[in-house]
């Protein structure tokens, strides 16, 4: 009898042990499909997005009380138009506001005062093309854009729940990447169902809370008032009185033909270019960094389509590591290989992200709303060229 009751015990926690193993293998099949759902959209959404509007609340804590609240209206206009206001709320519950505003002709940035009334401002002149160049301030660098290219790529998230945001259906997912806030810290973003637009962000220190944003609303392809990313300065603001810095970035447009003069090293032009593209702009950065030389930039467009190209020369041997991309988040890269080895992909930028890679003593970068294979063809052409 008791051999009898051992069997049966032993059954039961054999039946209990497989039950368990066959939950999380279905837990972890689950995850699996709904990461590829969240990648799928993500890249469904980069595909279609062409204008994005976004008001967000963002809570910064300290020892677990509120330290200060931003909060935030964005339009972003693709490819190169934006504007946002950003309001402060200090301690005293007084409310700064910044102005920031990016057309084809520059930046602006109007700062006001708790009236209402501009107090300063810092207008950005020859502002770079490229995506996510340190010269630009263009709008495709903001971080929602980022995000959703890094949720393309599955291993660089977890899923862990079915959550709702300001009656929105999401995903809460857990960031297996590197961040401003990284360091022993855990990031969570609650993505939509529909979009894997972002719609909460929070991010835990030691098991405490340090931020969290919260979208108030979202809205994808919408249209904006007209002359929305048009600005003009006050003209009480003004050098003279000290409440202007205009600052120039050195970009200068060229062409074609004229930019092997422009440029004291001999530039790269690809072999290949997707069909119905055409260069539409050539430039060039006339100051003169300590490492590198002078950058140069490449415009392709087709329609709504873009392709942007910067590359740039080394000095002298030993000098600048063409993997360290100021700005571009090269922590969170991806080894991508191409004709001459690796390139690495950054997840900031258009699209796909950045892809950036080196040939001989030159860096180059490449972005744009093209898929990644035709990036790599562009980068394999460019360098078939230097030999």
């Amino acid at each position: 009898m008791k051999i009898f009751k051992r069997c049966i015990l032993i059954s039961v926690l054999l039946l209990f042990a497989v039950t368990v193993v066959i939950t999380a293998m279905m837990f972890r099949t689950d995850n699996k499909a709904i990461a590829t759902s969240i990648s799928h959209n993500a890249e469904k959404t980069l595909e279609e997005v062409k204008t994005l509007s976004i008001v967000r609340n963002n809570t910064f804590y300290e020892d677990g009380s509120i330290a200060r609240g931003v909060r935030e209206t964005i339009w972003i206009e693709i490819p190169n138009k934006f504007y946002s206001t950003s309001d402060y709320t200090l301690p005293d519950n007084n409310v700064l506001r910044d102005v920031l505003i990016k057309n084809e002709e520059g930046t602006v940035l109007l700062s006001c005062g708790p009236d209402g009334s501009y107090t300063y401002a810092q207008l950005f002149v020859n502002t770079s093309p490229f995506p996510g160049d340190e010269r630009s301030y263009n709008p495709i660098y903001e971080g929602y854009i980022t995000q959703l290219n890094v949720l393309v790529t599955e291993d660089n998230f977890q899923v862990l729940s079915n959550e709702k945001v300001n009656g929105r259906e999401a995903k809460k997912i857990e960031m297996h990447i590197q961040s401003e806030h990284s360091g022993g810290a855990c990031e969570y973003w609650y993505v939509d169902n529909d979009t894997s637009l972002c719609l909460r962000e929070e991010v835990f220190q030691d098991g405490e809370l340090i931020y969290r944003s919260d979208v108030e609303s979202l809205d994808i392809n919408c249209a904006f008032p007209v002359d929305s990313f048009k600005f003009s300065i006050p003209e009480y603001l003004n050098s003279q009185s000290g409440n202007l810095e205009i600052i120039d970035q050195y970009y200068r447009e060229s062409s074609e033909e004229s930019i092997p003069t422009d440029l004291d090293y001999k530039p790269l032009f690809p072999e290949y270019i997707p069909d119905g593209f055409e260069l539409v702009k050539v430039g060039y950065v006339i100051d003169e960094p300590a490492v590198w030389q002078n950058p140069f930039y490449l415009t392709y467009s087709n329609e709504n389509k873009y392709i942007y190209i910067c590359e740039d020369a080394v000095r002298s041997s030993g000098q600048g590591d063409a993997f360290y991309a100021l700005g571009l988040d090269y922590y969170n890269a991806t080894k991508i290989e191409i004709m001459n080895g690796i390139a690495y992909l950054y997840p900031k930028g258009d699209y796909s992200g950045t892809l950036y890679f080196n040939v001989g003593n030159m860096k180059v970068k490449i972005t744009g709303n093209v898929e990644l294979e035709e990036i790599k063809k562009i980068a394999d052409s460019m360098i078939s060229a230097s030999r």
